[in-house]
């Protein structure tokens, strides 16, 4: 395998791109001598996906064996919640542009907003 100082992979990306490709060549891209990324065929990326996909099967499989499982109904994440965090995460990046957003998050827990409030200032997240 390859490796190639991020220096040299500005100056001979092209070069390495072929390299990759048709040679079926993978290359470690490093940067003061630590690895950071590396270039694969998409062959390999593909078994890869194969075998990452095979995992979380059998993963799911064997999680539906087990007692106390819950239908998927229960766990899933409301549409609702879906959009109430993507408004959430446009209010903390534009909030003053946008204050009635804020007042809407803010409404008492009569609305399904306060759960999602809740979640995420648990530490949970969106």
């Amino acid at each position: 395998m390859t490796e190639v100082s991020t220096v040299d992979v500005r100056e001979r990306l092209s070069e390495l791109v072929n390299r990759v490709h048709y040679g079926k060549e993978r290359v470690v891209v490093t940067r003061r001598g630590k690895r950071l990324i590396a270039l694969v065929p998409v062959d390999d990326l593909e078994l890869i996906e194969a075998i990452e996909d095979r995992i979380d099967v059998q993963a799911a499989k064997k999680a539906l064996k087990e007692k106390g499982s819950l239908p998927w109904t229960k766990v899933k994440k409301p549409a609702w919640a879906v959009s109430v965090c993507r408004l959430q995460h446009r209010v903390g990046t534009q909030g003053a542009a946008r204050p009635q957003w804020r007042q809407l998050l803010s409404l008492g827990d009569t609305t399904p907003h306060e759960g999602v409030r809740s979640r995420q200032g648990a530490g949970g997240g969106c």
